[in-house]
């Protein structure tokens, strides 16, 4: 009987900080002596120093770095408990133990706490810098010399800030002039495995592997009570379509909800496994082996870092501004360096909802209820057959299923086919006129239109000329027009303005109308991976080795292939169809290595009867190669437009028509 007790302790520190704060060891300090110089070119309001972006060098004058900030630290501590025990019975070898893990990951970041003011328009744009007031001025030329005289004169198009909450016990939003400079949560969470296996040799010549395992991966917590989650978990989402706004609550450990986590626990995770060994008694004896085998695994939680944090570390109404277009302000007194003033006002409340006629501008994500872990089924068979000469050769099936996914679900799609839209779309693109804009537009001054009537201005005809949305209609973005109608507070100043003068539906649009998108993180993905590996074996023999592999294989996942589950926003009302070619995927892929010692030195061809320092110098040199050829990347195809997303980075094409087999194909051209 052996026994194997293990415990591990590893802790990783990562600091990173932006030029204007190097050398800072503590949140309390404005910045260190190696950031003295960069900190003291820092523009200030009221003592809160902020960043410029400029249009036409935004990285030139100092690096800002991303969204998630340019200075950002995390400490993550990772201990492991374990115990084996393995004993033999007769012709049984069993084996038993299990893993209990503790992960922490206290990180921070900076993201917008330190203002940023983008320079850009603002609440006007630049007029009479055109072809007609300069003669010969191109296009691209009209647009820099427009950013030129927005940065020369220090026009704000938009200023971004973050606040945050701190604890659960003190509900009030703190920025950088309270002395809060990073948004900061530390998350937490338990997982313990165990397993049981047998390997039965049953006669010489056979040997089957059983066993089983169990995970269980816990729900992450945050230590300070700061996980949010939608009242009435999923459901909660979808806000006044199912009964009442969205609203934030605290849950987990040290939160006001204790009781309630960010998903329910998963108990279930049971995984078994069988495999087989046998030498068969045909075609020579210990000839041919066959080798075959079942198991299911669970990947375990990735819920750490960025994935975590957006679907309960900042969310809406639990932080503010935790984007570059979360929490902006654009009024008047703003829209300038000469009269800017820190901090802008709070976009909402701690916990509170958010309001329909406001921006509209922040996104909601939320996990499932039952939100499980994904599981793998692995498959195999294989037989490999001795040949003569130290020669061996395998043929398998190997594939895989993945189960449960994790992917992120947009339930915030707009809506274009049910409420008629599509309808009024195609007329007002056709140069017609649809009732619906005359409704939604009717009594509203449109810049370039006028006011809407619905005879001598007719909605359709104020669209075709208003700049905001001309060319929405002009290419056929009718998932652009109908956010923009949604949530723009252009003309009536008012997010939803154009639905709620028309006498239309909040939900006309879209489910949640208090959020531009909403995802649900749940378990809808799949993937599989067949494949047929060959591989020839040549063992060491007479100073040659070789082995070489060729695998014909296909792998199908979700619109592209999230075979490990990635967080990836798709179609929930297509799933069944967004089945694609994954992008790691190749039809073919063939490797061969191998070395050959050259016949030089003692007991070989060349150089044997040499001097013996001669054999020295030349014994056991070897030459070796290596190649590699894979088949290409499957073609990906994007759609320029937006049609039923709001953008066109959500938009995949709609396929009209076989796409010709000679695509992909590297035409020959003649040498010279």
């Amino acid at each position: 009987v052996v026994n194997e007790l293990r415990v591990g302790y590893k802790r990783t520190k990562q600091y990173a900080w932006g030029p204007m704060f190097a050398g800072r060891h503590s949140e309390s300090e404005e910045t260190g002596p190696k950031g003295q110089e960069s900190y003291n070119l820092l523009p200030k309001s009221n003592g809160v120093p902020f960043g410029v972006v400029t249009t036409l060098f935004p990285n030139n004058f100092m690096f800002w770095a991303s969204a998630d900030g340019a200075t950002r630290e995390h400490t993550s501590p990772l201990e492991t408990y374990g115990d084996t025990i393995s004993f033999t019975k007769g012709v049984h070898a069993f084996k038993m133990g299990g893993e209990f893990r503790t992960a922490r990951s206290n990180a921070a970041n900076d993201s917008n706490f330190f203002p940023l003011a983008t320079l850009g328009a603002g609440g006007a744009a630049v007029q009479g810098i055109d072809n007609a007031a300069i003669p010969g001025l191109s296009a691209n030329n009209q647009t820099l010399a427009r950013n030129l005289l927005t940065d020369l004169s220090g026009s704000i198009n938009r200023i971004a800030e973050a606040f945050d909450l701190r604890t659960s016990k003190d509900l009030v939003f703190r920025g950088y002039a309270d002395g809060v400079k990073f948004r900061r949560r530390d998350h937490r969470n338990k997982e313990f495995a165990t397993f049981f296996k047998d390997d039965w040799k049953i006669r010489p010549s056979l040997t089957l592997n059983l066993g089983v395992h169990y995970e269980y991966y816990g729900v992450p917590w945050e230590a300070n009570g700061l996980f949010g989650r939608t009242v009435g978990g999923e459901k909660g989402l979808c806000g006044i379509s199912c009964g009442a706004p969205t609203v934030v609550e605290l849950v987990g450990k040290n939160s006001p909800n204790p009781d309630k986590q960010i998903w329910n626990d998963d108990w279930n995770n049971f995984a078994p496994s069988v495999g087989l060994s046998w030498s068969l008694p045909w075609f020579e004896k210990d000839k041919t082996v066959l080798r075959a085998g079942y198991g299911l695994t669970y990947p375990g939680n990735p819920m750490y870092g960025t994935p975590i944090r957006d679907v309960a570390g900042s969310i809406p109404t639990v932080q503010e501004g935790s984007t570059n277009t979360g929490i902006f302000h654009t009024q008047a007194a703003y829209l300038s360096l000469a009269n800017i003033s820190l901090p802008i006002p709070h976009q909402f409340a701690p916990l509170q909802p958010i309001p329909l006629d406001g921006q509209r501008g922040d996104v909601m994500q939320g996990a499932a209820d039952n939100r499980v872990s994904p599981y793998v089924q692995n498959f195999n068979f294989e037989i490999q057959r001795a040949l003569p000469g130290d020669m061996s050769l395998s043929v398998a099936y190997v594939g895989t299923k993945g189960t449960k996914l994790w992917n992120a679900l947009p339930i915030n799609g707009v809506n274009i086919s049910s409420n008629g839209f599509l309808d009024a779309f195609n007329t007002t693109r056709a140069g017609g006129n649809a009732p619906l804009f005359d409704q939604m537009l009717r009594g509203l001054n449109i810049p370039g239109a006028g006011v809407v009537n619905g005879t001598t201005v007719t909605g359709s005809a104020a669209l075709r000329a208003y700049t905001s949305t001309r060319a929405f209609i002009a290419n056929g973005s009718i998932g652009e027009l109908a956010d923009f109608l949604n949530r723009s507070v252009n003309v009536t100043g008012k997010g939803g303005g154009f639905v709620r003068n028309g006498g239309l539906s909040e939900t006309f649009f879209v489910l949640n109308p208090q959020f531009s998108q909403v995802f649900l993180h749940a378990n809808p993905s799949s993937s599989t991976y067949h494949s047929l590996q060959m591989q020839f074996t040549k063992r060491l023999s007479k100073g040659f080795t070789n082995q070489s592999t060729y695998t014909w294989s296909r792998t199908l996942g979700l619109n592209g292939g999230e075979a490990a589950g990635a967080v990836t926003p798709r179609d929930p009302r297509n799933l069944a169809l967004d089945h694609a070619l994954a992008s790691f995927h190749r039809t073919h892929a063939f490797t061969s290595n191998g070395t050959y010692e050259l016949p030089f030195g003692p007991n070989r061809s060349f150089l044997s009867n040499a001097p013996a320092v001669v054999q020295r110098l030349v014994e056991r040199w070897q030459f070796g190669g290596v190649f590699s050829w894979t088949s290409g990347a499957p073609l990906n195809i994007a759609a320029p437009i937006s049609t039923i997303w709001q953008t066109t980075t959500s938009s995949t094409p709609n396929i009209v028509e076989s796409f010709p087999r000679t695509w992909g194909k590297s035409p020959r051209w003649p040498m010279a």
